[in-house]
């Protein structure tokens, strides 16, 4: 029962997820030199996800302008944006991108919220 309430509930919020977005995961290898050369592939299932962008407010655990590194090494700045994608993703996580508009973005935080929802934190890849 408790499923069906927020699948209803998400289906009325469904026009705010306006956008898509779609996750990528890091498939690299190493070259001839040893240097690890990424290679950013769609997860399957996780292209064009409908999403919700927008900032962060102020109070949030992370707050905008800030510089993070993540798990596999990148360094990245978090301009304070989040998104939410419209369904319950537990395969995202911290070592993934999202793209979205075009633009490829680091995923700093993801929270999965009560099971139908996903949360994400990022940063503009560099």
């Amino acid at each position: 029962m408790k499923a069906a309430f927020h699948n209803r509930l998400l289906d009325k919020l469904g026009r705010f997820f306006d956008k898509t977005c779609t996750i990528k995961q890091d498939q690299g290898e190493q070259d001839e030199y040893g240097e690890v050369v990424s290679d950013w592939v769609v997860v399957p299932g996780l292209r064009d996800i409908e999403c919700l962008p927008g900032t962060l407010a102020t109070n949030d655990i992370v707050g905008p302008l800030f510089t993070a590194t993540t798990t596999n090494n990148m360094e990245v700045r978090v301009d304070g944006m989040q998104i939410l994608l419209k369904g319950y993703f537990p395969q995202v996580t911290n070592d993934m991108r999202v793209e979205f508009e075009g633009e490829e973005y680091a995923i700093m935080w993801v929270a999965h919220a009560h099971d139908f929802l996903t949360q994400v934190v990022v940063g503009k890849a560099n």
